[in-house]
């Protein structure tokens, strides 16, 4: 007498890349068997040939309407059930049907006792999600960024107009030369006096044009105020700092994490028309993100910025960013007066040799009258006229020094990005928009991370469901050889494992590492 069973299941939603993950026979068999009815079980059914691929079984087509499933077993020769996927039912006559059908052999071979080998991962769900863990790229295009959390830092914002000079300004009118050091790494011979408003410079350029040591300024320049009081003050370095714990992209919270670290999400710095750099969050090692100031101060200064704690280097040098594009100034001096000052002996002295030229000329002249006077008389007339003439064009040389206009000195230059109140650095977070970020998010969240390691394959890696594909899959076990290479087949492109059938397809799920 015929012993062999076949259960129809209706509501089954395994198929070729969506499995079951159960391995507990029993647990299996009730499930299938939970999808059937009282009329979709028959049994004392002929033997069924596994390798054939349909069977013939006398029940209606309207009765099997909704059947994807089967499961079947031969108790005349073990009671081993077969599973299968069925392919379509062919009508015969109103009580006859043919099912075609393809062993499922994931439920039928593998999770009754065969084995996976290591083999190269391409892509797999993990067992973290730590942010920056997993980094390689992925096959997604992240579309047109977007900055959220902008901050000026206001570290090179506020400014001195700085006097180089070569002298000391304040020992004025008794001049001391400036004492060599070295500034900057380099030797310089001159000194530098800030000022953080107009007037005060104003009267120091007017105390050397007036003490005629105008000739003194080197340069005057702007200066960043930090970049001189880092200068001073070298062992605690004026520095910003930076959040590194950013769990959204704007308004949107991801599932996977991956898509908090780069190309997804990084920190972007930049200062406006200079500098765009992108720094990923996750190669800073430490929470709280800084850069360290540091430069030159002498004439047109730079400003050098370096990430600490960045790829491994406490201090990396090799991502550094600069900041140049502070003006030169101008600034005029009153030639007149700095004439005076700079010729005040030289000045007494010819005013004292007129003076004693035309005495001592006015009594020779009187003298050689008294001998001759008519020849003395003249020669006296001569004197005086000469010595006149003298006074008037030495007068009319002070006048027209003195009508002279102040004499433009230095080296103008502009910047439209300072003069705009802009130049300063400014950090943000950059990261995909709102639209990308599902899209991106959904499809990690459905087929794992590129992970590229040689691994042995975990199917159940996550609390809802697990994504792998491999590459080369390695399979054994007490199972038939074709049987073994589908089951690899299926691995080489892309399988997905869920540990409740029910929730098949159900994607909402959080299915974040337990």
């Amino acid at each position: 007498m015929p012993q062999t069973e076949i259960y129809f299941c209706k509501n089954v939603k395994i198929n070729n890349n969506n499995q079951y993950y159960q391995t507990d026979d029993v647990a299996r068999q009730n499930y299938f068997t939970g999808r059937t009815t009282a009329s979709t079980r028959l049994s004392n059914q002929s033997f069924q040939r596994v390798g054939k691929g349909s069977c013939k079984v006398n029940l209606s087509y309207d009765v099997l309407l909704g059947c994807t499933y089967m499961m079947f077993r031969n108790l005349d020769k073990s009671d081993k059930w077969f599973y299968a996927f069925i392919n379509r039912i062919e009508y015969i006559n109103d009580n006859n049907v043919e099912v075609f059908y393809t062993i499922d052999h994931w439920q039928t071979w593998y999770f009754q006792g065969c084995t996976l080998g290591q083999c190269h991962v391409e892509r797999s769900h993990t067992p973290d999600d730590t942010v920056g863990k997993y980094t390689l790229s992925e096959p997604v295009d992240t579309g047109e960024m977007v900055l959220d959390n902008l901050v000026r830092e206001n570290v090179i914002h506020d400014v001195y107009q700085c006097l180089l000079c070569n002298i000391v300004i304040e020992d004025l009118p008794t001049v001391t030369p400036a004492t060599g050091a070295i500034l900057n790494g380099q030797y310089v011979n001159v000194l530098q006096y800030v000022y953080s408003n107009a007037d005060d410079l104003d009267a120091a350029i007017k105390k050397l044009n007036d003490n005629g040591q105008i000739d003194s300024i080197i340069a005057l320049y702007t200066l960043p105020r930090n970049l001189f009081l880092n200068q001073g003050n070298p062992g605690a370095p004026i520095q910003f700092s930076v959040n590194k714990q950013i769990t959204t992209l704007g308004d949107y919270t991801p599932k996977c994490k991956k898509l908090l670290s780069y190309p997804f999400n990084t920190l972007n710095v930049f200062v406006p028309g200079a500098v765009d750099i992108d720094y990923p969050y996750e190669l800073f090692s430490e929470n709280e993100i800084s850069f360290v100031l540091s430069g030159t101060t002498l004439p047109s200064p730079e400003a050098v910025f370096t990430p600490q704690n960045y790829k491994g280097q406490p201090n990396n040098t090799a991502e550094t960013f600069s900041v140049s594009g502070w003006p030169m100034c101008s600034y005029s001096s009153d030639l007149y007066t700095s004439y005076l000052a700079q010729n005040y002996n030289t000045i007494q002295a010819q005013q004292t040799s007129m003076a004693l030229n035309m005495t001592f000329g006015s009594i020779g002249a009187a003298l050689g009258a008294a001998t001759n006077p008519a020849l003395g008389g003249l020669g006296l007339i001569e004197n005086v006229a000469g010595n006149i003439s003298q006074a008037m064009t030495y007068e009319a040389n002070f006048r027209d020094l003195e009508h002279k206009p102040p004499a433009n000195r230095g080296s103008m230059s502009t910047n439209a990005i300072f003069s705009s109140g802009y130049l300063d650095v400014y950090t943000a977070q950059k990261h995909v928009k709102r639209e990308v970020a599902e899209v991106i998010d959904n499809y990690l969240n459905e087929f794992g991370y590129r992970i590229e390691t040689t691994m042995t394959p975990v199917l159940n890696q996550r609390p809802h469901w697990t994504y792998v594909k491999t590459t080369n899959a390695i399979c054994w076990g007490e199972a038939p050889a074709e049987a073994l290479r589908l089951i690899e087949q299926d691995l080489n492109r892309g399988m997905r494992f869920w540990n409740s059938e029910q929730e098949i397809g159900n994607y909402t799920l959080d299915n974040s590492p337990a």
